[in-house]
């Protein structure tokens, strides 16, 4: 949270549901917040500059993601259960 870093729309949205006192529990609102900050949870970049309870975000982070990269081309098993 004290890291300086360029933000997109993922912090946009994150501090608009903040702001609107989404139900959304903090680990979800880890995900939206950072899943677009691949060389923090992907290549493990910046990992000195963490704190240790945040590996237990950077892991909802990753968990997030093989949903949200692999949903997109409705070639895999999640999606179609979903449609059936």
């Amino acid at each position: 949270d004290t890291l300086k870093f360029a933000w997109g729309h993922d912090e946009y949205m994150y501090r608009m549901l903040v702001a609107n006192n989404a139900s959304i529990p903090q680990a979800g609102l880890d995900m939206i917040r950072y899943h677009s900050a691949y060389p923090l949870h992907d290549k493990q970049s910046y990992k000195h500059l963490l704190l240790e309870e945040d590996e237990e975000r950077i892991n909802w982070v990753r968990l997030f993601n093989k949903f949200d990269l692999y949903t997109k081309d409705g070639s895999n098993d999640l999606r179609e259960s979903i449609e059936d």
